[in-house]
């Protein structure tokens, strides 16, 4: 539940940091939007979905302490309270689902006399659909620190759509030869080979990251249970399990197996050792090179920049000052009616805008496609016996539908919505262009083109609005 770091120590002890004030009235004043809970959407953009994050997530927790005897008047001070734990069975207090103080933890620090993780640094994060923003925060710059990851997957929600925009989005920057994944809990499902197989298949399949080849080199995705090690261990020493251990032991599909196999630990961690411990320092060099190359060609784009401005500047220098009176006049028409341009798209008071029409337009045809495929879904469901809907994953149902659901968007937009988008931009392109020629040159109008075409971008964003 807590973003946890973990670094080698001679004397093994912890560190807990709770959450500053102003911190604290940030998450209370925080929103989100339920139906997306790994897009952190500003509440005026979906207000309909939104919820207060705080009252949602942390209050029951809060409650819950408070009749533990914990307050956060207690905790939550003006700089930051730091506590030290030297019991590590005390730590489930402050980090675990249910402590009495984990809703005050922003983050953890582990040190543990373990050499085999002298001079690493391993950091714990939470899931990717984690709603708070603070901890989402630590997460993305500690990925961004990072020179190798282990990505864990659910076995009951394994690559779902989730999984697939963290890869794409915030491992990025890692090697693909330095990315390992997992799926946890694999002993709580009967198909769990059937589920690895559909996870690799994705990995390397898939049009979105299939060019990172994150399976290279023979490399494969491991099924493990760490509860199922814990019970090993146990039986192996005649000590007798706790109730949470037996119902899993009466009711997990593959338990049995998991048991015998140590969890198929013993293969992840060799695998961890192969392709994440070893050339530690390469992995490093190697990660700060891109960096540094990233920089460079960031660097080499301003100066692009900052050379064209200049030679605009020495043309402008030779000039007599009538010409530069006059120069002067024509830039102030060419404001005014980039104002006149700039007030038609974006409206005037009483007159709504462009971008207002369009998007209303829009809404009202999603609403009415949002129908139709609950429609559809229903009558699938109906279709399909029980017993196939329940041994799908939720990757594998999403499959199903992201292709229908696409091109009957893609229908929407090629019949309703792609060509009026399309005429808006090209009338408002032209008529700036139009407006503009006599002053800007050629060689800067790279500076004013798209990052994305409207059409990819409109796709993109709708599909998953539909899909949420």
């Amino acid at each position: 539940a807590t973003l946890s770091k973990i670094c080698y120590t001679e004397k093994q002890f912890a560190k807990v940091f709770f959450y500053n004030k102003d911190e604290w009235i940030k998450l209370k004043r925080f929103k989100i939007n339920e139906a997306s809970i790994e897009k952190k959407v500003i509440s005026k953009i979906l207000p309909k979905n939104n919820v207060n994050y705080f009252e949602k997530y942390l209050q029951p927790e809060i409650d819950k302490s408070a009749k533990k005897g914990v307050y956060d008047e207690s905790l939550i001070e003006e700089k930051r309270l730091i506590k030290s734990i030297y019991n590590f069975d005390d730590l489930k207090e402050y980090s675990a689902k249910g402590g009495k103080y984990t809703p005050f933890i922003k983050y953890v620090e582990i040190f543990i006399n373990n050499k085999d993780i002298k001079n690493v640094i391993i950091v714990d994060t939470p899931g990717t659909n984690d709603p708070n923003i603070l901890r989402e925060k630590i997460t993305k710059e500690w990925i961004d620190q990072s020179s190798a990851v282990i990505m864990l997957m659910y076995a009951g929600q394994a690559f779902t759509k989730t999984d697939l925009d963290f890869i794409d989005k915030n491992l990025s920057s890692i090697p693909s030869d330095k990315i390992i994944f997992a799926i946890s809990k694999s002993d709580s499902i009967g198909n769990y080979e059937n589920v690895k197989n559909y996870v690799e298949s994705k990995l390397r399949n898939n049009k979105d990251i299939k060019d990172r080849h994150l399976l290279k080199n023979n490399k494969e995705v491991y099924p493990i249970s760490t509860i199922a090690s814990i019970m090993k261990m146990k039986k192996d020493n005649n000590v007798e399990l706790n109730e949470d251990e037996k119902a899993i032991l009466e009711n997990a599909e593959s338990i049995d197996e998991f048991i015998e196999n140590d969890g198929y630990l013993p293969a992840f961690y060799k695998a961890t050792d192969n392709y994440l411990m070893k050339e530690k320092g390469k992995a490093i060099l190697e990660k700060a090179k891109q960096e540094i190359i990233t920089i460079c060609h960031n660097r080499i784009n301003k100066l692009n920049h900052d050379i064209e401005i200049n030679s605009i500047k020495n043309e402008d220098i030779g000039k007599s000052e009538e010409e530069k009176n006059n120069k002067t006049k024509q830039i102030q028409v060419i404001r005014d009616k980039i104002e006149r341009i700039n007030k038609k798209f974006l409206g005037r008071s009483g007159i709504p805008s462009i971008e207002i029409l369009i998007k209303n337009d829009v809404d009202k045809k999603l609403s009415l496609l949002r129908k139709e495929i609950k429609k559809r879904y229903k009558k699938w469901l109906e279709d399909n016996k029980v017993g196939t809907i329940i041994t799908r994953s939720e990757g594998e149902l999403y499959d199903i539908f992201e292709d229908e659901l696409i091109k009957e968007f893609e229908n929407l937009l090629d019949k309703n919505l792609e060509s009026e988008l399309r005429v808006t931009y090209n009338n408002f392109k032209t008529e700036m262009k139009n407006v503009t020629k006599d002053i800007i040159s050629s060689r800067m109008e790279y500076l004013f083109m798209p990052t994305l075409e409207l059409n990819i971008l409109s796709k993109t964003a709708s599909v998953k609005s539909i899909l949420n």
